[in-house]
Order: C-alpha cells, then sequence, then structure tokens
C-alpha cells in the first residue's frame, strides 16, 4: 500500500469523523433546544397549576365565607 492510499484512506476517514462530528453538534443542539422548550412548557404548566390552585382555594375559600356572613346576618336581622 502506497503513501497515496494511506492519503485517501485518512482522508475518508477525517471525512466520516468531521461530518459525524458536525451531525453530533447539530443533534446536542437541537436537544439542547428540545430540552429548553420542555422546562419552558413543565415551569408554564407549574405556574398554570398554582394559579389553579389559588383559584381553587380563593372560591373555596368565598364559598365557606359566604354562607358564615349570611349566618352572622340572620342571627343579626332575628335579634333586631
Amino acid at each position: 500500500m502506497g503513501l497515496a492510499e494511506l492519503l485517501d484512506i485518512f482522508r475518508i476517514v477525517w471525512h466520516l469523523c468531521r461530518s459525524h462530528f458536525q451531525v453530533a453538534v447539530r443533534l446536542k443542539a437541537a436537544l439542547d433546544l428540545v430540552a429548553k422548550c420542555l422546562d419552558i412548557k413543565i415551569k408554564a404548566l407549574k405556574l398554570l397549576r398554582l394559579d389553579v390552585a389559588t383559584a381553587a382555594a380563593a372560591t373555596t375559600g368565598a364559598d365557606i365565607q359566604g354562607p358564615k356572613q349570611s349566618a352572622r346576618e340572620a342571627a343579626s336581622h332575628n335579634d333586631r
């Protein structure tokens, strides 16, 4: 095997390694972007869950306070 054949093999191997490296870099960038998007969605879902829980607690609290106030008002009306 001569020097020309060795250089051809080296070029082929170099080209394959370089192209695989570029693919790997692009794949990693794409996966990082997907991970970032998922992280944003997870944060948004956590905030949404917090908002729903807050709204539910506020609604439940209003429902509980409403009858108590009505009972107090009824008692005060009965005293009059």
